[in-house]
């Protein structure tokens, strides 16, 4: 496998932002953490909003929400919504 291709793939990810989290965890912070953090924090806002609509009488109805997210930022999400909230990886669903 090619140095490109690695990076296709979500392992191959998983172990750049490692390696760039020990090395360069300034960098990690600014260009990952932080936006991993806004955007689970906007995720949970507009849940609440949804929730919050349904009060006015749609019972029963399930509100989905669909986030987007480029590879790199899965594992960080994916650990805010478990560590801060007890949401397990199931339960979000996207790329095992």
């Amino acid at each position: 496998m090619d140095k490109v291709e690695k990076f296709k793939d979500r392992k191959g990810v998983t172990e750049l932002t490692q390696w760039q989290k020990n090395l360069l965890p300034n960098i990690y912070e600014a260009m990952l953490g932080s936006r991993d953090r806004f955007m689970v924090e906007q995720v949970l806002r507009q849940c609440t909003a949804a929730e919050g609509s349904k009060a006015g009488g749609s019972k029963g109805k399930t509100t989905k929400i669909v986030l987007v997210v480029g590879m790199a930022h899965m594992d960080g999400i994916e650990r805010i919504f478990h560590d801060d909230f007890g949401i397990e990886k199931q339960n979000l669903g996207g790329e095992g």
